[in-house]
């Protein structure tokens, strides 16, 4: 792997891979079962003896690459078990039409079981808190990160990445932890229209919902890798306020 991202590096493929050619692995590749199938995930956990809250990591359309790694050990450093579930099943995208094609091949009823063994195996780790988790997704994997809102009952916070949203509230109603919304008013795919929506349905059925949106901004402006959408000071306030988010709901 490392050799192909130092190949994709050299041949200027870094703004379609979405990877960090820099970063350095502390966590590692484990194994859980997910239906019949045995899945990898990538996990990092936080020196000390724990027990530590969890985080479940959900990656953008190009899979799970550095990129999704680096923020899996960030959340580690700053004291959450985290681990990124591989939704490809070991596939990487290298263009974005490779990206588009595994998106739409992903069985949703396999995610949804992805989700919910992924949060069984978490809660079979001595280091992990069992009734102090998270979702955090990015993109695509903001969509997911709140489908998992969606299905697992005991999430504790969950953090969309300006990923996909939905305002019918009998979906809505299933929601039983806080949702933080970060997003670009520029992104292209996700429109202010809908962003409001969403909170304004969540809002009217009582749900706890924070909107963030950071103007003159576009989708994928958290990835340092993304040269056109990028953005160091959103980028910034954003991690800010995803970790001041998860210290409130799942330290507290």
């Amino acid at each position: 792997m490392k050799s192909l991202i130092a190949l994709y590096t050299m041949s200027m493929l870094v703004f379609f891979l979405g990877v960090l050619p820099a970063h350095s692995e502390t966590g590692q590749l484990v194994k859980y079962q997910s239906g019949e199938e045995t899945v990898e995930a990538y996990l990092a956990t936080p020196s000390g003896p724990g027990p530590f809250p969890a985080i479940v990591v959900f990656h953008e359309w190009w899979g799970l690459n550095d990129w999704i790694k680096q923020n899996v050990d960030l959340l580690a450093e700053r004291g959450y078990v985290a681990i990124a579930i591989d939704l490809y099943r070991g596939h990487l995208a290298k263009t974005p039409e490779d990206a588009g094609s595994l998106m739409r091949s992903i069985p949703n009823q396999r995610a949804i079981q992805d989700m919910k063994a992924v949060t069984a195996y978490l809660k079979t780790l001595t280091v992990v808190i069992p009734n102090r988790l998270g979702a955090i997704g990015w993109s695509m994997g903001g969509g997911y990160a709140l489908t998992m809102a969606l299905t697992i009952t005991d999430l504790n916070a969950c953090i969309v990445n300006y990923g996909r949203l939905i305002n019918e509230k009998d979906s809505l109603e299933r929601i039983t932890c806080p949702i933080l919304g970060i997003f670009g008013e520029d992104d292209r795919g996700i429109p202010v229209l809908s962003i409001r929506a969403f909170k304004q349905a969540s809002t009217e059925i009582g749900k706890s919902v924070d909107i963030i949106m950071y103007p003159g901004v576009a989708a994928a402006f958290m990835n340092e890798n993304d040269k056109r959408a990028y953005n160091v000071n959103a980028s910034k306030d954003a991690w800010d306020r995803i970790f001041s988010f998860l210290n409130q709901t799942l330290y507290n």
